[in-house]
């Protein structure tokens, strides 16, 4: 079998995308020995494959994603095959779909944001990703879908049969909380001393993070901790820093900005606690990663985060900051509790895996080739 794959999303300082086609190909590569790979990419920006199978073949256009993505728009006349050369399948691993000449084409739609908290999300990923998303849904001969959660979400807003749905969930990799970083070397590289409160993800409204500026304002008169937020200036970011500002909350927040998933164990192991009360996720991997470091979680009662934190995180609305404000006193307080939930948390995340992962998205690979020989 001949897998194409769109890769474009493997840069430097990768994020969620390109996490999950990184240890989906990593895991996946050894298993399909058989098999071959072709990655196809379209990007400026130089790849990082370093960690992947030598077998993977890889065609890096040296052009804009969003270049390839127009011209595919207009038409056919540039299937995926004039890059890849003849493929059974291809997977579009960020919700745009190519045209193919015959390739079976999967998708994976990560989640529906854009269409169900439009106003949290920029307009410039709103309309695009809105205006097309319904035709791949329809004309790819199978869906990824992070969650079940999305995967309602896929049923109910784009109308697709729930057949043709596969539920593939991310995982943590084995490797994660593995580097050898401490609480010191938080303190060297970052100005980040113990005790803390935790966030990670992208500055922007779906995170929610005036919730947690708010509720962490309610409570740091009684607790010695800074709050600390790992993540890349988003869309409307300035926002957060003006409430920052408002609040007087000044160095008892560290916005640390960006830092690679390979460092990112040592903020959650030395964590006391780990917020997280997003208003959509179409997974919510910070949650996953927490828990698998044994850091306690609170996170928000709504779309996928539920089906993540399983019994193993504690919930709030995400609209109610004081309700934020009233958990994270319980957490800080009550060291049972704690005590609960880091224990409670690996075992959770221990149900996710990236192997399992892998071998279901090669059975579906091999399912839609099967029916078209």
């Amino acid at each position: 079998m001949r897998i194409g794959i769109d890769i474009s999303p493997l840069i430097r300082g990768r994020t969620g995308v390109g996490n999950y086609v990184f240890y989906l190909l990593k895991n996946m590569l050894p298993m399909a020995a058989d098999d071959e790979f072709i990655g196809l990419a379209a990007t400026l920006s130089h790849l990082e494959l370093d960690g992947l199978d030598e077998r993977l073949q890889v065609r890096h256009l040296k052009v804009p994603t969003r270049v390839l993505y127009a011209l595919w728009r207009a038409g056919s006349f540039l299937p995926v095959e004039k890059f890849t050369g003849d493929v059974d399948l291809f997977h579009a691993t960020n919700y745009f779909l190519p045209p193919t000449r015959i390739a079976k084409r999967v998708v994976t739609i990560h989640d529906l944001s854009f269409m169900v908290v439009p106003q949290y999300c920029s307009p410039r990923i709103v309309r695009p990703f809105a205006a097309g998303i319904n035709a791949f849904a329809h004309e790819s001969d199978r869906i990824i879908a992070y969650s079940e959660s999305t995967k309602k979400d896929i049923v109910s807003i784009l109308g697709v049969p729930e057949s043709k749905i596969s539920v593939i969930h991310m995982a943590v990799d084995d490797e994660f909380g593995s580097s050898a970083e401490d609480a010191d070397w938080l303190e060297r590289t970052f100005k980040v001393r113990r005790p803390y409160v935790l966030f990670v993800g992208m500055l922007e409204p779906r995170k929610n993070v005036p919730a947690i500026l708010r509720a962490f304002n309610a409570i740091k008169n009684d607790f010695p901790h800074q709050l600390v937020l790992v993540g890349d200036r988003g869309w409307m970011y300035e926002e957060i820093f003006r409430l920052r500002d408002e609040l007087g909350l000044g160095d008892q927040v560290r916005f640390i900005g960006f830092v690679g998933h390979d460092r990112l164990a040592a903020f959650y192991r030395n964590a006391d606690l780990f917020v997280f009360p997003s208003f959509y996720e179409g997974f919510g991997l910070p949650v996953l990663e927490a828990m698998s470091c044994g850091c306690p979680v609170i996170t928000a009662r709504n779309s996928s985060l539920t089906e993540v934190g399983g019994d193993a995180a504690l919930y709030v609305d995400a609209a109610d900051w004081e309700s934020l404000a009233e958990q994270m006193r319980t957490v800080l307080t009550d060291e049972s509790l704690r005590d609960r939930l880091s224990r409670e948390g690996p075992q959770q995340a221990a149900k996710f895996s990236w192997q399992r992962s892998a071998a279901q998205t090669l059975d579906l690979y091999r399912e839609l080739v099967g029916d078209m020989r």
